[in-house]
């Protein structure tokens, strides 16, 4: 097979923009919600006022980080690059670790609802993801085929789809629980689940090679959020 090389089409991440802030933002919602939440539960009256310039700060916050969130996936998305020869399927992307699955380890190739592949080999954290933005779809495709029947997903797992948010929201009650709830078995109880989710979470980051290297070095603020976790729910198991 002759080397085949494979870019995003110029232009196209228009076209995934509005995706990207239709997932980012509900997120983003759920995380200033809980902030407020707890906030206001464990703030008495007789303390000075903030709203009139938490709120405002926030919705700051908030548009600067969606902002610079969707700067960053347009250039890891317009830096994407796939190549395969006869030996190596090989995917490069601006500040993420390279994948380089042999052709004889890949287990599955899965065509998604949308027109994105993914290319499964050995571990889940080196699967390829391959947009469906990219150029040449159709030769791709053929390509693909050639390695391993590509199986195409009729609909999109409900699970999958909505995973994000559930981990979001169970995240949310789970830390409303240990910072507004005084009962001990119910702080003991979402303080465990609460750790454990996250440092699930940070070992996924952590692992996976389709995350780009500055997220991963953002994630080491789980680990600081984890440890006042664990002192909050020590103070009141000992209180």
């Amino acid at each position: 097979m002759k080397t085949q090389q494979f870019n995003v089409i110029p232009g196209s991440f228009n076209t995934i923009r509005k995706t990207i802030l239709v997932r980012a933002i509900p997120l983003l919602l759920i995380m200033a919600v809980t902030g407020i939440f707890i906030t206001t539960a464990t703030t008495t009256t007789t303390e000075v006022n903030i709203w009139p310039y938490l709120i405002p700060f926030m919705c700051l916050m908030l548009s600067f980080g969606l902002f610079r969130g969707i700067k960053k996936q347009r250039l890891l998305f317009e830096s994407y690059e796939l190549t395969i020869d006869n030996d190596t399927l090989v995917r490069k992307q601006f500040n993420t670790a390279t994948i380089a699955m042999p052709v004889k380890e890949v287990n599955q190739i899965v065509k998604s609802v949308n027109g994105s592949f993914i290319i499964k080999g050995k571990s889940s954290n080196s699967n390829i993801i391959v947009p469906a933005q990219i150029d040449n779809y159709a030769q791709l495709e053929t390509t693909l085929n050639r390695i391993k029947p590509v199986t195409v997903k009729q609909t999109t797992n409900f699970f999958a789809k909505y995973a994000g948010y559930a981990g979001a929201a169970i995240s949310a009650v789970l830390m409303i629980c240990v910072y507004t709830v005084n009962n001990k078995i119910v702080v003991g109880t979402a303080g465990l689940l609460l750790v454990a989710l996250m440092a699930w979470s940070f070992y996924k980051i952590r692992a996976s090679k389709n995350t780009d290297a500055k997220t991963k070095r953002s994630s080491l603020y789980i680990v600081i959020a984890l440890i006042a976790i664990i002192v909050i729910v020590y103070t009141k198991l000992a209180a």
